[in-house]
């Protein structure tokens, strides 16, 4: 709940500070929530926030880059190589909490003029500092878990790449909008995000 309060509070500021100064460096924001593509019978929602800057002066294509921070929940597990098969077997598997921090850089393709359909396609990198366990979960013979493997140490450099299709529409000077996503990275953290944002003119 505070950081719906804590985005509310951010989108007003900057609101009355384009009021006052349309140069003011951020002009969109956005607050989400998550959910891990694997695993969906598991509780791994997670929320995040975030505030961009668009380039360009056309109302069909833009490019933004910007500053994210995302809560996320994975599955993990320890695996070791025991007995006579050689092979590897999961001892342990677990639920780990990530805080990322990441930097988009993404190209928006928009369609419309008051009410607009709009999609994205971005690469990112983020930085992933601090993570821990949080719950065991346990795989049954008809829900096999897919995991990230080895356990808790995982990469902290993550980078990858995200597509989101959203309709917003506009009031006044600012367009409301809201947009399902998916964003995969390459050494961990890949979820489903669903994003509800503000874009200041």
């Amino acid at each position: 709940m505070r950081f719906i309060i804590l985005f509310l509070v951010f989108s007003n500021l900057s609101f009355s500070q384009t009021e006052e100064k349309k140069s003011f460096f951020l002009n969109e924001y956005n607050y989400s929530i998550n959910h891990s593509i694997y695993n969906l019978r598991f509780n791994t929602y997670g929320m995040g926030v975030g505030g961009y800057k668009t380039f360009g002066k056309g109302n069909k294509l833009k490019f933004l880059t910007g500053l994210e921070y995302n809560y996320t929940k994975q599955i993990q597990a320890f695996e070791f190589t025991g007995g006579h098969s050689g092979g590897e077997v999961d001892a342990n598997e677990f639920i780990i909490v990530m805080n990322a921090i990441s930097i988009p850089a993404n190209i928006r393709l928009s369609f419309g003029i008051k009410t607009k359909v709009f999609t994205d396609f971005d690469l990112f990198a983020e930085t992933i500092f601090n993570s821990k366990r949080k719950e065991n979960v346990y795989p049954s013979s008809t829900n096999p878990l897919f995991t990230f493997s080895k356990g808790i140490d995982i990469y902290t450099f993550n980078f990858g790449g995200n597509v989101g299709i959203g309709l917003s529409r506009q009031f006044g000077n600012i367009e409301y909008y809201i947009k399902p996503e998916l964003r995969y990275g390459i050494f961990n953290n890949r979820y489903l995000k669903l994003c509800v944002g503000i874009i200041l003119k």
